[in-house]
């Protein structure tokens, strides 16, 4: 697991196709109830990637149940 988050959990996962980031988002319930408005995370997700400010989405579940990312390692 990869630290951080408060309700998702997130993994670093690593195939021969490259490095990704697998976010396990919290349920729909949950998510409400903090205000959490998946439809336009995912929607400004991509906006920044196409903008070169943030990590590709390579897939998104049509439930919001998760998110994968390419993996950008820090240093």
């Amino acid at each position: 697991p990869l630290p951080g988050g408060l309700v998702n959990r997130s993994f670093r996962v690593e195939t021969a196709a490259g490095r990704y980031v697998v976010r396990l988002n919290a349920d729909a319930e949950s998510a409400r109830t903090l205000g959490i408005d998946r439809v336009a995370e995912l929607a400004a997700q991509r906006l920044a990637a196409a903008a070169g400010l943030a990590p590709r989405v390579i897939a998104s579940a049509p439930d919001h149940a998760y998110l994968v990312t390419e993996f950008v390692g820090g240093g």
